[in-house]
């Protein structure tokens, strides 16, 4: 199996046959960050990284179903919809149990937070030389 970011370990329970382990989203909000790509700057070939991102964002990309994976392989590839477009493609052995895993639409525009990146990049340089120096590096 791959990594484990904040909202596997409730799918990957439900998997391997526990029924108890869903998915909740904090009251207070959290951000969504698991499953991001990035392309580097002066990356040697962007137009290929950015055809690759485009690919990974696809249907056929978000939902692995033909690719022939079992169930828990699946999971790992698979994030969450990104639109509405996407519901028709939830396999059939996981569409009643999809959204006590992964996260609706409207939770996602209500309970999610974004990222304010002009203050992160404002002050990303003191929290990585602060733990930085406290890391000894």
């Amino acid at each position: 199996m791959g990594s484990r970011f904040w909202n596997s370990l409730a799918r990957l329970e439900f998997l391997s046959g526990y029924q108890d382990t869903v998915f909740l989203i904090a009251e207070s909000g959290q951000y969504l960050v698991n499953g991001y790509l990035w392309i580097p700057k002066n990356a040697p070939h962007p137009v290929l990284a950015q055809i690759f991102c485009d690919w990974r964002l696809s249907d056929s990309a978000q939902f692995p179903n033909d690719w022939g994976i079992e169930k828990g392989a699946w999971a790992e590839l698979q994030e969450g919809i990104l639109g509405p477009s996407y519901e028709k493609d939830i396999p059939d052995w996981f569409k009643n149990e999809y959204y006590n895993y992964f996260p609706t639409l409207e939770q996602l525009k209500s309970k999610y937070k974004t990222v304010d990146w002009d203050y992160y990049a404002k002050h990303s340089k003191e929290w990585f030389d602060y733990y930085s120096q406290r890391l000894g590096l």
